[in-house]
């Protein structure tokens, strides 16, 4: 379960900058569970994180509880409709894949396309 700080203490990220760092989350890491998890395992990882992360829990973080609620919802409502799911898997192995450099097209240090 990931594992986000609403303090602000020296050495540990602001709660903007989790909001932020969120965003740029794999939908599963947001949730905190594995690739394969169940659908009952995504359902309790997002329950839990809703319990804890709400903004009426967290009153005076509420502009940054908003934008963390908003990705972990955006989160859920993919990962929980088993079509879409399979579609996000689609799309971020292909997203993936692309960043990937093949070293196959490498020859003596040098690119080849």
């Amino acid at each position: 379960m990931p594992n986000y700080s609403f303090r602000n203490t020296s050495g540990e990220p602001t709660l903007d900058d989790i909001a932020k760092a969120i965003g740029k989350q794999d939908y599963y890491r947001r949730l905190g569970v594995k690739p394969d998890a169940t659908q009952e395992e995504i359902k309790k990882a997002y329950r839990t994180l809703v319990k804890k992360y709400h903004p009426d829990r967290n009153p005076d973080y509420f502009e940054a509880a908003n934008v963390i609620m908003k990705e972990i919802t955006n989160a859920y409502d993919t990962l929980s409709d088993l079509q879409t799911r399979r579609q996000y898997d689609r799309e971020f192995a292909q997203k993936n894949k692309s960043n990937v450099v093949s070293f196959s097209n490498v020859a003596y240090g040098s690119y080849k396309q």
